[in-house]
């Protein structure tokens, strides 16, 4: 059921919120989300609204031309420029705004209500490119997967998919519409997720960015990481796990400090010194006569360039 709010007073300034505005946020959060990412595709009513927004918002920066529907963010990219806007997937300002106009009873000058007002028309649909003889303006997506804590991910197939665009098929495109791979908010190559085969235990444990490679270890699993590159455990303590990769040198696995909403919390696999030596510090730092204990807490330790004695946090962020 949709919350109903209580016609406000209007106001011209606000100063403060009062303790009803604050107890609204919460549902109009969930409200904007959920209105930013409900797929399409677009009804003729709403393309008709959303072309009637563009053209209010093009007049105000002294733009003509017509409105070219198109199925995505990728064919409105083919024709061409940058100037765009994200269109509902950009909904935080028209959301906030429309926040303070019906929440709280702002009153917007009318040059200013006028603007809003078109933005909440366009934001209807798609990225909008805007050019000054003509503006191209995508579609909703048809289809979008999300985990437990609302980022987009799928490991099965794609995070978000728009309609075919009859334009790509006729240039050789496969007729199902652009595509995104993400796995728990981070974007991935095509063929991790739809090529069985393509992601190896050398591509996870040879990737070099962090958040791409705890992506991969989600689609290929870390138990069967840790068994087809022979890792061996060195050391477990309550910082991590130190593991040794036959021909590729030290990796700790780490947990993020931070619990994700749903309870769990992202792992990591970072690669650290063979002698575990400070990331950043003098290569004589430690000396030779005091070697760094080969332990996951000095690991840890090592990746924020300290020393396991230096290292001993409370709190982390």
């Amino acid at each position: 059921m949709e919350t109903t709010y209580a016609k406000p007073t209007p106001v011209d300034r606000l100063e403060a919120l009062t303790d009803e505005m604050k107890a609204a946020i919460p549902g109009w959060v969930v409200k904007s989300v959920d209105e930013a990412l409900r797929p399409g595709p677009l009804t003729e009513e709403e393309w008709l609204i959303v072309e009637d927004g563009l053209r209010e918002s093009r007049k105000f920066a002294g733009y003509d031309g017509p409105i070219i529907r198109v199925a995505s963010p990728l064919a409105a990219i083919r024709q061409g420029g940058w100037g765009y806007r994200g269109g509902h997937l950009w909904y935080s300002w028209p959301a906030t705004v429309a926040y303070y106009r019906e929440v709280c009873g702002l009153q917007l000058a009318p040059d200013i209500a006028a603007r809003a007002d078109a933005e909440m028309k366009a934001s209807l649909a798609g990225w909008a490119l805007h050019l000054e003889d003509r503006c191209i303006v995508s579609d909703r997506h048809v289809e979008i997967h999300r985990d437990r804590n609302g980022r987009l991910h799928n490991t099965t197939g794609p995070a978000m998919r728009w309609r075919p665009d009859p334009e790509g098929i006729k240039h050789g495109g496969d007729g199902q519409g652009f595509r995104i791979y993400v796995i728990n908010g981070t974007m991935v190559p095509w063929r991790a997720v739809e090529e069985p085969g393509w992601l190896t235990a050398e591509k996870v444990r040879d990737e070099r960015n962090a958040e791409r490679r705890r992506a991969f270890l989600t689609i290929y699993g870390e138990d069967r990481f840790v068994d087809d590159v022979g890792a061996e455990l060195v050391h477990e303590d309550a910082y991590g796990k130190l593991y040794r990769l036959p021909g590729h040198g030290l990796k700790v696995r780490v947990e993020d400090s931070t619990t994700l909403p749903d309870g769990t919390r992202r792992v990591y696999w970072l690669g650290v010194h063979p002698e575990l030596r400070p990331l950043g510090r003098p290569a004589t730092m430690p000396s030779n006569d005091h070697p760094v204990p080969m332990t996951a807490h000095a690991a840890v330790a090592s990746t924020f360039g300290l020393t396991p004695e230096e290292y001993s946090p409370k709190v982390e962020t």
